[in-house]
């Protein structure tokens, strides 16, 4: 049996509650608070109510106050006002302030005050449909914008992926003419050789692995290896050539590091924050001729785990800081960058309950701070 719509009813006489509790109780569960504040404390600490039922006349808080502050504090608590006592005034109020579905005047029999409830509770059902209804095509929208965002991350490094596969092409054919020669003179194969066409079975694997797991959708887990995705990640960068010229220090905590979010989300944030480094410090590089550096440091603080990515590159404008998590904001060519890599990164840290945050200095580098709850202290 399914359980009783609540309804919270707010007055300042008791026996009034009492009265409407006893009349009501069968049909829907019925929740009292004598009072304004005290209304506002049951919407707030023993919610959520599918409707309320407020007396005008009341001391300190008047019906209409109540409502209008109920709209902010439960908005989707459908409001009704029950009162004898009020003035025209009063009810426009009521209206305007506190929203209300209907207005009911004292005495209201049991039968008309249980059908004016039920009409308030479909109104509540049509209120959560269309909010879901919301929601999943939100839900929906960014799944589009973060497969799109993922694949075109894929589409600006092939031309350097194509470039590595080249070279590995290069040692490949090399190694399989010094074969096929010492096959023709009867000779075995060198040591060497083999050892070259080994090391070439293994990177292709490498890379083909990288660029499968991270171009395929993959079913959302409850908890991902923060240290597995940074691995990945690198995995791809080293794939596209991106981590060529650029100097990595990488620091990981020996033990697991589980986060709740998706593995491959996380390796898409990670790689966002990576690929955006790498390019800034080529461009310093171009530039003044300074080393390349990136480090990347994972650690756990108490219940939290702490990914930052730092970069010696020229840095980000004051001005511009505010705006890299926004969607399309980008200082990059149109061929190099989207606008969407740290919109879609922080979406994803944020649904997952952390933070993303970047500090700047110009000609002196960039800081992206990456904070995730840990999966075992939320458990």
């Amino acid at each position: 049996m399914p359980p009783l719509p609540r309804v919270l009813f707010v007055d300042d006489e008791p026996h009034v509650l009492d009265s409407l509790e006893d009349a009501l109780r069968r049909t829907f569960a019925v929740s009292t608070a004598v009072g304004g504040a005290a209304g506002l404390a049951a919407l707030q600490d023993d919610g959520p109510f599918a409707v309320v039922v407020s007396d005008y006349q009341m001391p300190g808080m008047n019906g209409a106050e109540f409502l209008a502050k109920a709209r902010i504090v439960a908005p989707a608590t459908v409001r009704m006002l029950l009162t004898g006592q009020a003035s025209v005034q009063g009810a426009i109020a009521a209206v305007n302030d506190g929203n209300i579905f209907r207005f009911l005047t004292k005495p209201c029999p049991p039968p008309d005050l249980i059908r004016a409830i039920e009409h308030a509770l479909e109104q509540a059902r049509l209120i959560t449909a269309d909010r879901d209804l919301l929601e999943r095509k939100l839900d929906s929208m960014f799944a589009h914008v973060q497969r799109a965002e993922r694949l075109a991350s894929l589409g600006t490094m092939s031309g350097a992926i194509g470039h590595e596969l080249t070279n590995i092409l290069a040692v490949f054919s090399y190694s399989l003419t010094m074969l096929h020669e010492q096959s023709h003179a009867g000779r075995p194969p060198l040591d060497e050789d083999l050892e070259a066409l080994d090391r070439v079975q293994r990177r292709l694997a490498n890379h083909a692995r990288s660029l499968l797991e991270f171009g395929r959708p993959r079913e959302r887990g409850n908890v991902g290896d923060l240290g597995a995705a940074i691995t990945e990640a690198l995995g791809l960068l080293d794939a596209g050539g991106v981590m060529r010229h650029v100097r990595a220090q990488l620091s990981l905590p020996p033990q697991r590091v589980c986060v709740r979010a998706d593995e491959s989300e996380l390796a898409q944030v990670v790689l966002n924050l990576i690929k955006n480094a790498a390019d800034v410090t080529r461009a310093a590089t171009r530039r003044d001729r300074r080393v390349a550096r990136i480090d990347i440091e994972l650690a756990v603080a108490d219940t939290a785990a702490v990914l930052v990515v730092r970069d010696n590159g020229v840095g980000i404008a004051t001005t511009d800081l505010p705006l890299v998590f926004e969607p399309y904001f980008t200082t990059k060519s149109a061929d190099q960058g989207t606008g969407l890599g740290l919109f879609v990164a922080r979406q994803i840290v944020e649904r997952a309950g952390g933070t993303i945050a970047a500090t700047s200095e110009l000609d002196a580098g960039t800081t992206f701070t990456t904070t995730l709850p840990l999966a075992a202290a939320e458990a």
